[in-house]
């Protein structure tokens, strides 16, 4: 049994933060400064779309469909 190893377990990650904790984080930034406003506009792309940040940095302006509001990403595989 010495060299049995254990399974691993999967942790569940999609509920990290509580709505109120979301709130807290998303309060933060001065929406003033473009920097920071570039930042929040980041944030609130992936909270709301479930892109991975990798996604979010390689998405294109003609992926953007500014008309109906909505993102058309390809995609892609390896």
């Amino acid at each position: 049994m010495d060299k049995v190893r254990l399974l691993r377990q999967d942790i569940d990650l999609t509920n990290c933060l509580t709505d109120e904790e979301v709130k807290a984080v998303l309060a933060q930034p001065n929406q003033r400064d473009y920097i920071v406003f570039r930042d929040f506009v980041a944030m609130n792309l992936l909270l709301d779309s479930g892109m991975r940040i990798n996604e979010a940095l390689n998405l294109r302006i003609n992926e953007i469909d500014f008309n109906d509001v909505c993102l058309h990403q390809l995609l892609k595989t390896s």
